[in-house]
């Protein structure tokens, strides 16, 4: 299995956040990549960025070559958010735990 790190831009040395909680999501979700990918490999990507002039920003996403989950077997904590009126929701910073903070599209 291969893994890979891709930087889509240049990384700053110190950033302010929850140091526990980005090592407890990352860990997680590297750790079910690895598990369930039987050939292939994994791939990390970290970028930084002020999309919105609101501060800057890291983003991460993980993927992976495993077989994923069928859409009609994922729980519903892994849909994206829509609320009664069926339009998906957008969130200016998406909760940890979150589906949009878990997605790995990017």
């Amino acid at each position: 299995m291969a893994f890979l790190f891709e930087r889509s831009t240049p990384l700053p040395g110190v950033v302010r956040g929850d140091e526990q909680r980005l090592r407890q999501v990352l860990l997680n979700l590297l750790s079910n990549a690895v598990k369930f990918t039987e050939r292939g490999g994994v791939v990390l990507r970290a970028g930084y960025s002020d999309p919105d002039g609101e501060g800057n920003r890291l983003r991460f996403s993980v993927e992976d070559t495993g077989p994923g989950i069928a859409p009609e077997e994922r729980p519903p904590s892994l849909n994206p958010f829509t609320n009664s009126t069926g339009r998906i929701g957008v969130w200016k910073e998406p909760a940890w735990g979150s589906p949009s903070a878990r997605s790995s599209s990017g």
